[in-house]
């Protein structure tokens, strides 16, 4: 199985953002004076899924993946709502930018695939037949098959 440019490309952005998110948990371990948070390993996630989440959003926009816009609107809300839980009187400003965060993506979503659904809604994509077409090419297909059998000969 061949690997391609693009495969390539996420793999090598992935694992460096694994290397980054390690580093900076270990950073957070080791220098107990530097706590950026509660604990190492929430910071490590914190950290995956901040880069997960720009990583994803780039794809999503340059691919116009709706699925990579989906995946990045979840990261997003540990992203947001993990920063604001240290702070016991501003949860609530999480939850509303969290909200408007998916509400921004799912409008951008709409907006790329937005001409695709409504083509096939309106008949108007290319690969559409009705089905006078695809009878006519049932029929064509049949034919083309009783020409091509060849003939059996007797033996008299």
């Amino acid at each position: 199985m061949k690997i391609t440019k693009n495969q390539l490309f996420a793999s090598i952005i992935s694992i460096l953002i694994i290397l980054a998110s390690l580093a900076i948990m270990i950073c957070d371990f080791a220098l107990p004076s530097v706590n950026i948070w509660t604990h190492p390993v929430l910071t490590f996630i914190f950290c995956l899924c901040v880069g997960f989440f720009v990583f994803c959003l780039i794809i999503g926009i340059v691919k116009k993946s709706v699925w990579q816009l989906f995946l990045s609107a979840i990261l997003s809300t540990f992203c947001i709502i993990y920063p604001f839980a240290h702070y016991p009187d501003f949860w609530w400003i999480g939850l509303i930018v969290t909200v408007v965060v998916w509400a921004v993506l799912a409008i951008f979503s709409f907006m790329l695939m937005g001409s695709k659904t409504e083509g096939i809604a309106l008949n108007e994509s290319p690969d559409y037949k009705d089905y006078k077409q695809r009878a006519e090419e049932k029929k064509n297909a049949q034919e083309q098959v009783e020409e091509e059998l060849p003939e059996i000969k007797s033996f008299k």
